[in-house]
């Protein structure tokens, strides 16, 4: 389990999602997926509500469990009137 970062761009709901390269993993690391508007499970675009703290996503075969925000993030969502969850603890894997 790697951590990666999703970055959403509210102004065409495109996505672009980089993982943390790690020293010697021997795993393919770094953009996941470039820039573009991505596909949900539903079949429609993904929109800034499919994000929410504690949720899990699925985008193009990869679950991803979205442990924490950005302060940004936070905000946008609170002036939405639906806050973000509390961050959560990261799990760390071993291997």
């Amino acid at each position: 389990m790697s951590q990666i970062i999703i970055y959403f761009y509210l102004e065409d709901n495109s996505i672009s999602i980089n993982e943390e390269k790690q020293e010697n993993s021997g795993i393919p690391q770094g953009i996941f997926l470039k820039r573009e508007k991505t596909v949900n499970k539903n079949g429609r675009f993904f929109v800034p509500q499919d994000f929410r703290v504690g949720d899990v996503v699925e985008i193009h075969g990869k679950t991803i469990r979205l442990v924490n925000c950005d302060q940004y993030t936070r905000e946008f969502y609170e002036k939405l009137g639906q806050p973000q969850g509390p961050a959560e603890d990261y799990q760390e894997d071993s291997w």
